[in-house]
């Protein structure tokens, strides 16, 4: 028998064959465009198959139960916005993936080859889809609007197209300008940019996408929206860019590009003087050199003024937190009240603000309240950061009612998710076991406490609170001892302060801010 060496054909054809099935792997999870495709399993333009890290997360099933009919509102509203018939839809498909080295998403550059037909790809993050950070709705159009553009036109002809004319369109049809302009506005907030810096930058180098935006919302500013749908079709079917152009307004490409620099620099000084960001720095420079109720009354004639303006929001979530930061919880409730009633949409915003609108009214001793903001992070999925957080929030408001198993065991879960309050969730949790009876859980809590934060105020007068109850418990029996940690002064409580020699502290004082 010859040796497989002796025999060039045979190995030619075996790494032929590696190749091949080494690219259909690739495929299968890349889906490279003009090639076939593996593994997709297709229900009602959306692909089934993803099998990455967030496959299980109960917030992607429950996303991507309701994610058709988010792609059936973004196929009507593309069709009806940018004029071009989507009708073929099913041929866009819809997938999912994680964030890799060298990922791209977005619509793929070619059609797909499935088993039984030619296919468009659009290409999402699946951490985008499950935390929320992007509007579906306008995402999907925008990608279908460049799918039906390049369907058309074919790839090399719509590739050939201006970056203007293909993303302007995309970004125009898809409604995002507003957004766009909003994201940058929040940019500049967390960056502390100054307005007259901000607009600067956004005349000397414009973000690519709100520049090509912009010529579009030129072109509809002064000759109408139906003629940008006609200029969209007439490209679409393969009109020279200048010439449709001219036909559909009677401009050149020059000077579009003069009258869409005046337009834009319009819009830039409106977006920026409109935003609020002038007054939120000024605010924040008063706080800063100690005067915070200054600080507190400019946002809000910020919020009352220009309720509308793109930092309204921030402004009301900013005087609740200068106020608490003071010890105003009355005002820092009513400021956080108002962002949750004004501002439903601001979601990052939204479920901080309940959790400090809570922790508000505890200290104001209005703790069943507390608990009734906080029901409502067990609707949904929230995050697991915003989950901590809110355990622990619950966790204190069941403390300072006396409610201690409960107390306890939602504070055990505010520590096992990290909360940011960790060394306070831990205190309380110390205590509340404590309260509830069980003095060696207690002790335990309060060894860990004190390896975490050597250094914590309140280890003191929590020792002594342990100590204390480790000497009550040689005398009395354990109902007694439960009694005794209750928050409410019951006779048994007496009873326990007459034989400690002692008045017993409230429960709550060890940890009140």
């Amino acid at each position: 028998m010859s040796r497989l060496g002796d025999n060039p054909p045979v190995i030619g054809l075996l790494l032929i064959a590696c190749f091949c099935a080494g690219m259909d792997r690739l495929l299968g999870s890349d889906g490279r465009e003009c090639l076939p495709v593996q593994g997709l399993h297709l229900v009602a333009g959306v692909d089934r198959s993803y099998a990455g890290s967030y496959a299980s997360d109960p917030r992607f099933l429950r996303r991507l139960a309701g994610v058709h009919l988010v792609r059936e509102r973004a196929i009507l509203r593309g069709s009806q916005t940018s004029g071009l018939d989507l009708a073929d839809s099913d041929d866009f498909v819809l997938r999912f993936k994680d964030a890799e080295p060298g990922s791209s998403f977005g619509a793929s550059n070619r059609p797909v080859r499935t088993q039984d037909r030619e296919v468009h790809l659009v290409t999402l993050s699946a951490e985008q889809f499950v935390i929320g950070v992007m509007d579906l709705e306008s995402t999907l159009t925008h990608e279908y609007v460049h799918c039906a553009m390049r369907e058309r036109l074919g790839e090399r002809r719509y590739r050939a197209l201006p970056r203007w004319v293909r993303e302007g369109a995309a970004v125009w049809a898809a409604g995002q300008l507003d957004e766009l302009g909003r994201n940058l506005v929040a940019r500049a907030f967390m960056e502390r940019t100054d307005p007259e810096r901000l607009l600067s930058i956004c005349l000397r180098e414009p973000d690519e996408y709100m520049r090509d935006a912009l010529t579009f919302a030129y072109l509809e500013h002064e000759h109408g929206a139906d003629a940008v749908r006609r200029l969209i079709a007439d490209w679409s079917n393969g009109a020279g860019v200048e010439d449709a152009l001219r036909a559909q307004t009677g401009l050149g490409l020059a000077q579009l590009e003069r009258r869409s620099a005046r337009f834009s620099q319009a819009y830039y000084q409106e977006l920026v003087g409109s935003s609020g960001l002038e007054d939120f720095l000024a605010a924040e420079q008063l706080a800063m050199r100690g005067d915070w109720q200054g600080g507190v009354a400019l946002l809000a004639d910020l919020a009352e003024r220009r309720p509308g303006c793109l930092l309204a929001p921030q402004a009301r979530y900013w005087m609740g937190r200068l106020s608490e930061q003071n010890g105003r919880y009355a005002g820092a409730a009513e400021a956080y009240a108002a962002l949750l009633q004004h501002h439903p949409d601001q979601l990052g915003l939204q479920d901080d603000a309940r959790i400090r609108l809570a922790r508000c009214l505890c200290r104001m001793d209005r703790c069943e309240l507390a608990l009734d903001r906080l029901e409502t992070f067990f609707t949904g999925e929230p995050p697991e950061s915003v989950l901590a957080e809110a355990r622990f929030a619950i966790g204190e408001a069941q403390y300072k009612l006396g409610v201690f198993d409960q107390s306890a065991r939602n504070l055990r879960q505010a520590v096992m998710l990290r909360s940011r309050h960790s060394h306070e969730a831990l205190a309380y949790l110390c205590l509340a076991c404590l309260h509830a009876g069980h003095p060696r859980q207690s002790r335990l809590v309060f060894s860990e406490l004190a390896a975490r934060c050597p250094g914590y105020r309140r280890l003191p007068e929590i020792r002594r609170e342990i100590e204390l109850a480790e000497r009550l418990a040689q005398d009395l029996p354990p109902m007694l001892i439960r009694d005794a940690g209750s928050a409410r002064k019951s006779r048994s409580c007496a009873e326990v302060d007459r034989r400690c020699g002692s008045p017993r502290r409230a429960s709550t004082s060890v940890l009140r801010r």
